[in-house]
């Protein structure tokens, strides 16, 4: 399954690519790749490929676009993987796709590789997601352990580039909107927590600044000093629920999540946590632990959690 999943996404992308798929060469790269990745991916990750067809095996950058997780480097394999490669100078670049991460929007990586509405909404009866954390420390280690002739401001800002076309043009989830006035109409705390920098969340909101201004305020895990941990640690959730003028207890905050690390998180806040997951994910290890799985934010009942009714509001 998960060779013929990998030669569908090639074969669309990149026919060059198909000696490589069939030969378990991505089952090899993956396994190497562990040892410099030791943690849960999920969109927005950077990680590597080698395209021995056209680099003899060398490792290139990539970037996680889209997840059919869970997805990890600890004995997990990816059930999909698709590669872009640049015609200009034919990189190759692995996206991994994960229901992700960070989720008020509605189109996200599945086809045009929009990472930028998986943003997490918190209450006070609410809380936030978070996206794991990639720092220079990280992308130093990566690129030294594979031997990648790259420094770190050249990934990122390959990386960036990439990201300042895509993540403006995220849309919202269905209910999404309804949900974020509600409460805010209702005076209920509510605050962004996520995985992203505060230049990534800034591109992904931008189109929806004034939806966005409802909110008390936004934790960005990536470049937060208070955050030192990303997801499934509970750090994001607990700074950002700490940042309400009347820092509620966890037990006091209901998170609304898509990422199995993300419903993770909140679980080990202590939060209240409704997952809304993608339908690709994998969802028996969080079966009878968080409060409500919901396949989209339009069937949230707000009433369920204490919260005012929409036919009140």
């Amino acid at each position: 399954m998960f060779g013929r999943n990998i030669k569908t996404h090639i074969d669309l992308l990149h026919p060059n690519l198909h000696e490589h798929v069939t030969r378990k060469q991505t089952a090899q790269k993956i396994q190497h790749n562990k040892h410099a990745v030791d943690r849960d991916i999920s969109v927005g990750d950077d990680v590597f490929v080698r395209n021995f067809s056209l680099h003899g095996g060398k490792w290139l950058p990539g970037l996680v676009v889209e997840c059919t997780g869970p997805l990890s480097y600890k004995g997990h394999r990816p059930r999909s993987l698709s590669v872009d490669s640049d015609p200009k100078d034919n990189s190759v670049q692995e996206q991994i796709t994960s229901p992700s991460q960070q989720r008020i929007a509605e189109e996200e990586t599945r086809e045009s590789s929009h990472d930028s509405g998986r943003e997490k909404e918190s209450t006070q009866s609410g809380g936030g997601g978070v996206e794991p954390m990639v720092t220079s420390e990280t992308i130093t280690y990566r690129t030294h352990e594979l031997g990648l002739p790259i420094t770190v401001d050249e990934y990122l800002t390959t990386v960036r580039a990439k990201l300042e076309l895509k993540f403006p043009h995220a849309q919202l989830l269905p209910g999404a909107e309804k949900l974020i006035r509600h409460l805010h109409k209702n005076q209920i705390p509510i605050a962004v927590a996520t995985g992203s920098d505060k230049w990534g969340f800034a591109r992904k909101t931008e189109a929806h600044a004034e939806l966005f201004s409802l909110f008390h305020h936004a934790v960005c895990a990536s470049d937060d000093p208070d955050v030192k941990h990303g997801k499934p640690e509970p750090d994001c959730f607990l700074v950002c629920a700490h940042r309400f003028p009347d820092h509620p207890k966890p037990d006091k905050v209901l998170v609304l999540e898509d990422a199995p690390n993300g419903a993770e998180a909140g679980l080990r806040a202590g939060m209240h946590v409704v997952w809304v997951p993608d339908p690709r994910a994998e969802q028996s290890s969080l079966f009878g632990r968080v409060d409500q799985i919901l396949d989209s934010l339009e069937k949230f009942v707000p009433e369920k959690f204490g919260l005012p009714p929409y036919n009140k509001s």
